[in-house]
């Protein structure tokens, strides 16, 4: 008994030492080690700044050409109030033709909101397009640039109402005409794409009753008629696109049509 007891307390401590030497030090032996672990792929990180950063360059250009549109509104509407000296030949000027001063202020907000309208929809277009090659982004600076030309020129002519309508019709038809090559040429996405056809028929219900205002109604109620076409395709234009605009999660699925020609839903 006495020898096995010594055999077991001498196998006990021969233990103890290999473990140490197999460790190549004075210290425990470390535990094994699990599967190795990944890092976080890296594409994802460099991804999200390169299209923060061409959303910001975009939204720095749209923004100058939207103050400078409506600077030129701005100063070609109330161009004559420099000529009065004090309120109240502001007000005798006002008084000696009252409908057109309040026509002319109201064609100036519709036209305002119009513009916003496009800016928020050309920013949007820009950033849900950011993804593509060199062909896309340059066919979204000319068709901004063009765009917001027809923009400046309506701008000038926002005293006469003719020749202003005129200009609005001829910036809703560049844009349903820019698309339509876009949408033939390019690679647009295809949520984006259904997005586009919906501005092309706003674009065509536009163009259609501002013609129809112009052409058999007399002066001052087809000014009335194209800022309540305008006004009415603007509000209807945010409000069925308002998931778009906002950049909700998932808004196309929110979209109807959009999201019917997808074959999705919320």
């Amino acid at each position: 008994m006495a020898n096995g007891s010594d055999a077991e307390r001498s196998g006990v401590g021969d233990a103890k030492p290999a473990a140490l030497a197999a460790n190549g030090s004075g210290a425990p032996a470390a535990p094994a080690a699990g599967p190795p672990v990944s890092p976080p792929p890296i594409q994802e990180a460099v991804s999200k700044p390169g299209r923060t950063s061409r959303s910001g360059v975009t939204a720095t250009v749209l923004g100058v050409l939207l103050s400078l549109i409506i600077k030129s509104a701005l100063d070609h509407t109330f161009e004559s109030v420099s000529h009065y000296h004090s309120l109240g030949q502001i007000w005798e000027a006002f008084l000696n033709a009252p409908t057109s001063k309040i026509l002319a202020l109201l064609q100036l907000l519709v036209f305002l909101f119009t513009v916003v309208r496009f800016y928020v929809g050309a920013y949007r277009y820009a950033e849900s397009t950011s993804g593509g090659g060199i062909p896309e982004a340059i066919a979204t600076v000319v068709g901004t640039f063009l765009l917001f030309a027809g923009f400046y020129i309506a701008s000038l002519a926002l005293r006469n109402t003719v020749v202003f309508y005129l200009a609005v019709i001829a910036f809703h038809s560049i844009d349903f005409v820019w698309f339509f090559i876009v949408q033939k040429l390019l690679r647009v996405p295809r949520d984006v794409g259904c997005v586009v056809g919906i501005w092309q028929v706003l674009d065509g219900v536009t163009i259609a009753l501002l013609l129809l205002c112009l052409w058999f109604l007399p002066s001052t109620s087809s000014q009335l008629a194209g800022l309540g076409a305008l006004l009415g395709v603007g509000v209807a234009d945010l409000v069925w696109l308002r998931h778009f605009y906002l950049d909700v999660p998932n808004w196309a699925a929110k979209t109807w049509l959009v999201s019917r020609n997808l074959g999705t839903s919320a």
